[in-house]
């Protein structure tokens, strides 16, 4: 669009050199709109993936870990309470909704 107004430009100091990198950034531009909507559309498939990994490796703890560490619940008590507390950890849904911040006012 600036074509045109080559010679009309050249007053303000936008010579070929201006041009050119105009040209080179506009095609970076172009090519690069393409790559952010495919990076957005992985992202949200992953993120709608998220929830079956999670149910996935919570039934693997559940269904097979848990059943292998119960025989060393009274031989290895120390073990066995160790792994246990380590479950809670795992199983963490995360902190929820934070309390909105009231602003502290101080009159005067």
């Amino acid at each position: 669009m600036a074509l045109p107004l080559k010679t009309d430009l050249a007053k303000y100091f936008v010579g070929e050199a201006e041009f050119t990198k105009m040209e080179r950034l506009l095609s970076e531009f172009k090519l690069a709109i393409p790559k952010r909507r495919v990076a957005i559309s992985v992202s949200k498939v992953s993120t709608g993936n998220i929830d079956g990994v999670f149910k996935a490796q919570d039934k693997l703890l559940k269904d097979e870990l848990d059943a292998l560490v119960e025989p060393f619940q009274f031989s290895q008590p120390d073990f066995f309470n160790a792994y246990k507390n380590a479950r809670n950890i795992v199983d963490y849904s995360g902190r929820g909704k934070a309390a909105p911040v009231t602003p502290v006012v101080n009159p005067i």
